[in-house]
């Protein structure tokens, strides 16, 4: 559905953020992408949907490092964004190289 930067380089860490969907959730999704790309330390991401109905969008973003990632976290204008965005959102490292 949507892919931008560089999400499968090595090192940083991946977000793997799964979403209940709503009504207008992939231009919610869209504007609080907007914000967060221009954050320090972010990397890409990509956007999926389901073929099953557990989850119906999981996103997929890189991030330098889980601190950069808390930093924009804590942006106002990024927690103004996500607030409609209902996730359950885990960083992982990769395992193997």
């Amino acid at each position: 559905m949507h892919e931008d930067g560089q999400i499968d380089e090595p090192g940083g860490v991946t977000l793997i953020e799964p979403f209940e969907g709503h009504e207008g959730f992939v231009a919610a999704w869209q504007h609080l992408r907007a914000i967060v790309a221009g954050q320090r330390g972010y990397l890409g991401s990509r956007l999926y949907s389901a073929t099953a109905e557990d989850f119906p969008y999981v996103a997929v973003i890189r991030w330098s490092s889980p601190l950069m990632r808390h930093r924009a976290l804590q942006r106002p204008d990024v927690q103004m964004a996500a607030e409609p965005l209902r996730s359950f959102p885990t960083l992982y490292e990769r395992a193997v190289t």
